[in-house]
């Protein structure tokens, strides 16, 4: 049953929206901003036995981990949520032409919108629009929150590789290397894994893939469309009662 509850907004590139709208993408890292200290992550019993907040009394279920300068093992909450918390997807997206000059806040569900995602458009398309500046009403997708955890970006495995979305090639065998010269002939990797490396680099820069930052790993499911307009639905009749 779908109930009114806080939903978070997450972005997503035209081409992971691609990947999550196909089905081949159920996962998500993003940078642990602030976790810095970090030497290790902690194990549940580690927390259970050294917190005052146990995990089994926490409303909130968190992540423990080893501080560098005090070695304290500290529990943090991933910003994301928990399970089952909904997240509506934000991406990038146009509007008429003729609305270039429109804030996105003075929009409403009467206009007209293109997604970057199903590019070619068809005629009269304005200007692209940044993700974060995606009205809430024009949201087309929501995911719940399945799990979460802090992982290392070099500990994905091949199969959350393969759940990060990352495509197989069009003809032969391997997975797509994600590069400007791709099509020129350089042959592509042999397992998801390189794949999603060359795919972290290309969105993160040269070098990103061995500076192996701490991660946010979110695991998630796609609401149904129906799903999804019953939550909207849910959210602006408790908008409205505030």
């Amino acid at each position: 049953m779908i109930v009114a509850t806080d939903c978070l907004p997450i972005a997503f590139r035209p081409e992971m929206v691609r990947a999550i709208r196909a089905g081949r993408k159920t996962q998500t890292r993003r940078l642990a901003t602030g976790l810095e200290d970090v030497v290790r992550i902690a194990t549940h019993e580690e927390f259970l036995a050294r917190s005052p907040h146990p995990l089994s009394r926490d409303p909130m279920p968190r992540t423990a981990f080893v501080e560098r300068r005090s070695g304290a093992i500290v529990g943090v909450r991933c910003p994301y949520g928990r399970p089952r918390t909904h997240l509506w997807v934000r991406e990038a997206w146009r509007t008429v032409e003729g609305e270039d000059r429109t804030k996105p806040r003075d929009l409403n569900p009467a206009h007209r919108f293109w997604y970057e995602a199903d590019a070619p458009h068809q005629p009269g398309y304005g200007k692209l629009r940044p993700a974060m500046f995606m009205p809430r009403f024009a949201s087309r997708m929501t995911l719940e929150v399945v799990s979460s955890r802090l992982e290392r970006l070099r500990d994905i495995s091949e199969a959350d590789a393969m759940a990060e979305g990352v495509e197989r090639v069009v003809v032969g065998e391997g997975w797509r290397r994600y590069c400007d010269d791709e099509i020129v002939g350089v042959p592509p990797c042999v397992t998801a894994r390189d794949s999603f490396c060359a795919l972290w680099e290309q969105i993160n820069g040269p070098g990103s893939w061995a500076e192996n930052p701490l991660l946010w790993v979110v695991e998630f499911k796609v609401l149904s469309p129906l799903e999804h307009a019953r939550l909207k639905s849910c959210e602006e009749r408790a908008y409205a009662s505030r």
